[in-house]
């Protein structure tokens, strides 16, 4: 594998610095250009999607704090074709907020496919295709 698919694995290093007790930090927005082109296709979360440059991403972590504890996200393949990389996964976190999809403490997974591509060592395009949640 290549440079992006080497950007790819430290975007989960970074991403992965959850604990039981936080959702995790937005450090892994380093790895981004500021106006990163990002999309997010719609969840059960967010019904028409969410889309938006490195702030966006940003907000979305934010959102995330609120309702999560604890977020992984596992590449399970990944195809690399110079400046793209497509991989497939999967996103998990914790539940630590009432009202939501499943008990507080629960552990939620859900699968993910993404496309990355990558300029100057940094990404600056991203689409995210998650499927619906499981409850472990």
């Amino acid at each position: 594998m290549g440079v992006t698919a080497d950007l790819v694995r430290r975007y989960i290093e970074l991403y992965n610095d959850g604990t039981p007790e936080t959702y995790g930090s937005d450090a892994f927005l380093q790895i981004y250009a500021a106006d990163v082109d990002w999309a997010e296709a719609p969840t059960l979360m967010t019904p028409q999607g969410r889309s938006g440059n490195r702030e966006a991403l940003r907000a979305a972590v934010e959102s995330g704090q609120q309702l999560f504890r604890n977020r992984r996200q596992v590449i399970d393949e990944m195809i690399e074709d110079g400046d793209r990389a497509i991989w497939l996964g999967v996103w998990s976190a914790s539940v630590a907020a009432e009202g939501f999809l499943a008990p507080i403490g629960a552990r939620l997974e859900l699968p993910v496919a993404m496309l990355i591509v990558a300029r100057d060592g940094l990404i600056v395009r991203q689409r995210d295709y998650p499927t619906t949640p499981f409850v472990r």
